[in-house]
């Protein structure tokens, strides 16, 4: 059974689906699953700037500070993503 997305975050979640889309899927991903696997990419949702990062705290922590106030999507390169 599919879960319902509550109708505050369905604008949030559609972003960053079109955000892994536009930016991830493809040469992006490619290129870091062969140079940087296992660590954290933060993808700016609008834009697809990106940093890599060893941790995902420390992905965020340095995409906020060079983004400030903006939405990021972030994803462990190489591992499947998991949907609970």
């Amino acid at each position: 059974m599919k879960s319902e997305i509550a109708p505050e975050l369905r604008e949030l979640v559609e972003r960053a689906e079109s955000a892994h889309q536009r930016f991830y899927v493809g040469e992006l991903k490619n290129r870091l699953e062969q140079t940087a696997w296992g660590k954290y990419v933060a993808i700016h949702v609008d834009s697809g700037e990106y940093l890599v990062a060893d941790s995902q705290d420390e992905a965020l922590g340095e995409f906020h500070a060079r983004f400030p106030g903006t939405l990021a999507y972030t994803v462990r390169i190489g591992i499947p993503r998991l949907v609970a």
